[in-house]
């Protein structure tokens, strides 16, 4: 970890959230992605929603107590990723 943004290799950067029962929101992490990593992002929820990936179009479903999505770090920035209907900032990937 440097200054408190995790630092992964290209080969895979895996983001794990889990969203605890009647809490608004979740711990939202800073992670630092080498442009052309493959970004997995895993989320443990109680209720179903939309997980998103502001910025760069790429959503999907949380139902059944999880969801996850897989995507290519093609376009450097910092894209938050979010819950929709329960507006929770999961993480924010500043992919450089």
């Amino acid at each position: 970890m440097t200054g408190g943004v995790a630092v992964v290799d290209r080969v895979a950067q895996t983001i794990g959230v889990p969203v605890v029962p009647g809490y608004a929101g979740a711990e939202h992490k800073e992670v630092s992605v080498p442009l052309g990593s493959m970004v997995d992002i895993s989320v443990i929820s109680d209720i179903n929603h939309q997980m998103r990936v502001g910025g760069l179009g790429y959503a999907t479903a949380v139902t059944g107590g999880s969801g996850q999505l897989d995507f290519t770090a093609t376009t450097a920035g910092r894209y938050l990723v979010t819950l929709v209907g329960r507006e929770a900032e999961l993480a924010v990937p500043t992919v450089h």
